[in-house]
């Protein structure tokens, strides 16, 4: 156990071991769907899981933020946990509240923009959940408790460990840099259709950071600039 852990009761700290487990089972599906070539709906997912993820440390001083994650969870994460909030990415977390808006086509404002490439995304999904997962150390009435992630973690449970960088000891770099499918959607008016792209590419991203804008619309309004170069089919 780290000197940096994270240490509660379950049965008195039942908030936390209430987002930790809905943290991990939004995690998992994540993965099955970001594996399965379903870049959107595995990132809402995805996000889900991230949001509960940091309310689980944000519960431990009793700070609740009732809304989906956001920059104030993570400015009140940084404040209670620098060292935690240091080992993650803020330029993903925002990814995160932006794929959120993508539950519901209408949702997204005017001008909307959001690049989720499901191989650069699996590997910082597994960075920031498997780290905040990592740091909780649980007890019940005293004695050690294993948490579902320790549990699925030990038995090598396939749906957490394939392609698991983190997991691997493998720099989140290499998940980033394989053949991936990539989802881009673009809304270029208020309420109007979104406009949405989703395409296989074996190229690093061509402007680094999770915020990345693309899916432009070319000056001969036929042809797109996409954030990663597009396999022939």
């Amino acid at each position: 156990m780290s000197a940096d852990s994270l240490r509660c009761d379950t049965g008195a700290s039942a908030d936390i071991a209430f987002f930790l487990a809905d943290s991990f089972t939004d995690y998992l599906a994540a993965r099955v769907l970001l594996l399965s070539g379903l870049p959107k709906q595995g990132a809402v997912l995805g996000s889900t899981a991230v949001e509960k993820s940091i309310k689980a440390v944000l519960a431990i001083e009793r700070t609740f933020i009732k809304s989906h994650v956001s920059q104030k969870h993570w400015d009140a994460l940084v404040k209670m946990q620098p060292t935690l909030a240091a080992e993650l990415r803020l330029d993903f977390i925002l990814l995160c509240e932006r794929v959120y808006l993508l539950r519901y086509t209408g949702d997204p404002p005017a001008g909307f923009n959001v690049v989720v490439a499901s191989q650069e995304f699996l590997a910082e999904l597994d960075e920031t959940v498997c780290r905040i997962q990592l740091r909780f150390a649980l007890t019940q009435l005293g004695k050690v408790k294993q948490s579902a992630f320790d549990v699925a973690r030990s038995t090598k449970d396939q749906r957490l460990w394939q392609g698991n960088c983190f997991l691997a000891g493998m720099s989140r770099t290499a998940q980033s840099h394989k053949p991936q499918i990539v989802y881009e959607a673009r809304q270029r008016q208020k309420r109007g259709a979104l406009v949405e792209l989703q395409y296989t590419s074996s190229t690093p991203a061509q402007q680094p950071g999770f915020l990345r804008p693309r899916a432009q619309l070319g000056s001969d309004g036929k042809s797109w600039t996409l954030s990663h170069v597009p396999d022939l089919q």
